[in-house]
């Protein structure tokens, strides 16, 4: 027994060494993580340090993995011994793995953009394809190895970081994925076009705005070798289409145009609607489609700091003051062709100094303002090669419609009254639902809209000739919207009441329904959708009753649970939000997400918020007592 003590205590010494300093090194990583601090190099130290006591382990303990698989069979002790090995061969191809991505993201200090406008970060990961290809292979080897731990076998300590390591993995395989098409998305063995809708969202279309220019990026072996603009406001099209219904009769769109085509509420509709039109009208074909609007602008200015701009300092705080004032300032000056000019040297300025920012003292906070823009809906982007699309949609920047399993609501809203009111406008919407007959689930759904313009203004249909006359970007008008709630296929329509529309607004010989109409929009989608006029100084509620399907409920022996995914427009910074649930009778509230309160009855709950993210998701848990 003393010899065998005397063999085994040194690889136990230093099997427990090891995993003593590898849990100092992971510590020393996480605190580096929550501080930010993005030093590469310590980094790669630490990562090499891990991996060096990882090996260590591995040199001690290999030698007996044929002994351990063995003893997995043995009562007690064997389910943990079949532990060790997969447990250590995970730890080790994760490293392996990132070790293999570091040469990625360790950047120089202060990043310079070349005469070619080369893109340091978009070289580096074009240059080391074959190492995130080995990456990817070692996350795979970790993912198969840490399939095989049994994590309820471990204290819940041990088992939350099981269930990390797999989310990391996950997250690891993910990014490596992605990182193997860029390549094919900046060109690297043929050039790539991309399409920029800039989008002007103080006259508000479903994807974000008006179209008010297009951009085109050209992208040639990882560097940008056109970035040019042009006003969207060229009426030739070699083919005339029929514009929708709406665009037709309402804004006298007698045929479809590149800059109305962004109508859909599904920017992948909508993305390749505008490429088909765009195309059309020049000739030129493109690879995708990116579409921005003053909020990106806003954020992006946020992380860079201020540009220069024609001798002019544009910051975060007065970007949309200075789109403004340039064209207007070219309007008064009789100068309607040149403008939009401003829009290539701002567009221009700003990406210089973001791709000058990309270094490793502000990768972190690139990182977040990417994360704040995607998740806030500030950018969008279609592809037409389909595997690009689909990571593209894997990180939510399609724009799609999300629908859910349960409950989905989204109000997208058309400003198709020649102006720029969404600026001013203020709307809140108020959604409630009533539970208490589970097999027959109803809800109200109301959108407020007011108008804060003072005086009296004409609602006659299109722009009067006085406002014409008026070099004023903001101009005293009644807001012409036209709003539609898009949900889950099985909800269905049974009552309405909203306001109704003076025939005498109409120059068309045939005025606008007030009732509302129903479509399927792509995807199966319920869409009930009209007209609301708001004049100047007045405010205007569309209500709308629906019968909901089963589904928006699932139960298990314990709760019953009701989920909704509700969808902000893009171009809505914030909306608003009024959430009322009531449950049966006899129910008790058990949980929510985010927090609800008791409201006008003890079996009514509310919520009340405003929302700035894209999608977010409520739960709200009930059980029959």
């Amino acid at each position: 027994m003393i010899s065998t003590g005397l063999i085994v205590y040194p690889h136990a010494k230093a099997v427990s060494d090891s995993v003593n300093r590898l849990r100092g090194t992971v510590n020393e990583l996480n605190d580096m993580v929550k501080k930010r601090d993005l030093d590469m190099n310590t980094y790669k130290e630490k990562i090499a340090a891990a991996h060096s006591d990882i090996d260590l382990i591995q040199a001690e303990v290999s030698p007996y993995y044929g002994w351990l698989k063995k003893a997995s069979s043995l009562p007690r002790i064997g389910v943990y011994a079949g532990q060790v090995e997969p447990i250590i061969e995970a730890a080790d191809q994760t490293l392996l793995a990132i070790e293999e991505l570091l040469p990625v993201l360790i950047l120089p200090t202060g990043n310079t953009v070349s005469g070619e406008k080369s893109l340091p970060l978009v070289r580096k990961v074009n240059e080391n394809q074959s190492g995130i290809k080995s990456a990817i292979a070692y996350i795979q080897k970790a993912e198969s190895q840490i399939d095989q731990v049994d994590g309820n076998l471990w204290p819940e300590e041990y088992q939350k970081k099981i269930q990390n390591l797999k989310e990391i993995l996950a997250g690891l395989n993910k990014a490596a994925s992605t990182l193997t098409l860029i390549p094919r998305m900046t060109g690297e063995d043929r050039p790539v076009t991309y399409l920029i809708m800039v989008q002007n969202s103080d006259e508000l279309r479903a994807t974000g705005g008006f179209v008010t220019a297009f951009g085109l990026l050209r992208f040639e072996k990882g560097q940008i070798t056109i970035l040019d603009f042009q006003d969207s406001s060229f009426n030739y099209i070699s083919e005339r289409i029929e514009a929708p219904l709406p665009l037709k009769w309402i804004l006298f769109a007698h045929y479809w145009l590149p800059r109305d085509a962004n109508w859909y509420p599904s920017f992948p509709e909508s993305a390749k609607k505008v490429q088909e039109l765009y195309f059309l009208s020049t000739g030129i074909k493109t690879d995708g489609v990116i579409a921005v609007h003053q909020s990106t602008l806003r954020k992006v200015l946020e992380f860079t700091g201020p540009v220069t701009v024609s001798g002019e300092t544009v910051t975060k705080d007065n970007v949309e003051d200075f789109m403004i004032s340039e064209k207007m300032e070219a309007l008064s000056a009789k100068k309607f062709k040149e403008r939009k000019n401003f829009i290539k040297p701002l567009f221009s300025a700003i990406l210089t100094k973001f791709t000058e920012m990309m270094d490793v003292n502000h990768l972190t906070g690139g990182i977040r303002l990417i994360k704040t823009l995607v998740l806030e809906g500030d950018i969008l982007c279609m592809s037409n090669d389909a595997e690009i699309q689909a990571m593209i949609k894997s990180w939510q920047v399609d724009g799609g419609l999300a629908g859910s399993q349960q409950d989905y609501l989204m109000l997208v809203d058309s400003n198709l009254g020649y102006n720029k009111l969404d600026k001013l406008i203020k709307r809140r919407l108020t959604y409630s639902v009533d539970l208490s007959n589970p097999q027959k689930p109803v809800s109200k759904v109301e959108m407020t809209y007011e108008n804060p313009f003072r005086g009296s203004v004409n609602c006659i249909q299109g722009s009067t000739p006085e406002q014409k006359s008026q070099m004023v970007y903001m101009k005293p008008a009644c807001y012409w919207d036209y709003w539609r709630i898009i949900r889950n296929k099985g909800t269905t329509l049974s009552a309405f009441n909203v306001p109704e529309l003076d025939p005498s607004l109409f120059l068309s010989s045939q005025a606008w329904s007030p009732n509302p109409g129903e479509e399927t929009e792509p995807g199966d989608f319920h869409e009930v959708n009209g007209l609301v006029i708001v004049p100047a100084e007045s405010e205007r509620s569309v209500r709308l009753d629906e019968n909901l399907p089963e589904y928006v409920l699932s139960s298990d022996s314990i709760k019953t649970t009701y989920s909704l995914t509700f969808q902000k427009q893009p171009g809505i910074d914030s909306l608003p939000v009024k959430i009322y649930i009531k449950i049966p009778a006899n129910a008790r509230f058990v949980s929510s997400e985010p927090e609800f309160y008791m409201s006008r009855s003890k079996n009514e709950w509310a919520f009340e918020g405003n929302f700035e993210q894209s999608i977010n998701t409520l739960t709200f848990s009930y059980s029959i007592h």
